[in-house]
């Protein structure tokens, strides 16, 4: 993958990330907004890269998000 591409590939993300950020602030839904997007990210990646790699997908960004929280709680703690 090109720098050019990896750069399109980040500044995608980065717009929909901030999109539905807004979204979940402005409507004061955070939970509806995560879900919505869930949804569409599970039954999209399903359909163009199957079961398997959804679910590890979804599995991973879970351990990243446990990580971070025990980060967080660490630094926390070290204050």
């Amino acid at each position: 993958m090109s720098d050019t591409d990896t750069r399109r590939i980040e500044a995608v993300r980065d717009r929909i990330e901030h999109t539905l950020e807004n979204i979940s602030l402005n409507e004061d839904l955070p939970l509806t907004v995560a879900m919505s997007a869930g949804r569409f990210a599970a039954m999209r990646m399903f359909q163009l890269q199957g079961r398997a790699e959804t679910l590890a997908f979804i599995d991973q960004c879970i351990t990243t998000a446990e990580l971070c929280e025990d980060i967080v709680r660490q630094l926390d703690e070290d204050a």
